[in-house]
């Protein structure tokens, strides 16, 4: 199975996933690479460090799914929350009450 390589560079649109190869950008759709319209400026590499704040000001929320590696950036533990999350899940993961929340773990990005 292929993995993401990139993120976008907005934060509104980081926690989508993109696969950059010869042939195009891809973006993980319903469990499936799509060709995407995004441009390959608009991205950077996965292995590039995660910004300490979002624009929002605050720390960053992320989710790594344990058996695909996707990962999930939140801008907080309440937008998470919005997202088929529960704030008490993720706030039991983030102190080490639970190993993980929806098969991801949770972290605040260094």
């Amino acid at each position: 199975m292929k993995t993401a390589t990139h993120r976008h560079r907005l934060a509104d649109y980081r926690n989508l996933q993109y696969l950059v190869t010869e042939k195009g950008v891809f973006m993980m759709i319903d469990g499936e690479w799509k060709k995407s319209s995004v441009v390959l400026k608009d991205l950077k590499p996965l292995d590039t460090p995660i910004d300490k704040k979002h624009n929002s000001g605050e720390r960053v929320l992320v989710g790594t799914h344990c058996k695909s590696g996707e990962v999930l950036e939140f801008n907080s533990l309440a937008d998470a929350a919005d997202q088929d999350f529960t704030y008490n899940g993720i706030y039991k993961c983030l102190h080490e009450d639970q190993k993980t929340h929806n098969g991801y773990t949770w972290r605040w990005a260094a």
